[in-house]
């Protein structure tokens, strides 16, 4: 995977956090991978909206992943 798209990660992660049902952002494949708690389809347009202005020809893979809890 190349830096560039690490930088962008490192760079949106919060904004994409606070995001409602955004629960976490990595890489996958080449691709900024956003896990969604669930079907929101207002929280992927937010994403495509965001990532867009921000990281323009960034590809976007969605995963449902569920509600994420920290395991102590």
């Amino acid at each position: 995977m190349s830096n560039d798209l690490h930088s962008v990660k490192r760079r949106l992660a919060p904004c994409l956090l606070a995001i409602d049902g955004v629960t976490g952002v990595g890489l996958r494949e080449g691709r900024l991978a956003v896990y969604l708690d669930g079907p929101r389809d207002a929280a992927r347009q937010q994403v495509q909206v965001l990532v867009g202005a921000q990281a323009p020809g960034t590809v976007v893979e969605f995963f449902e992943s569920g509600e994420l809890r920290r395991v102590n």
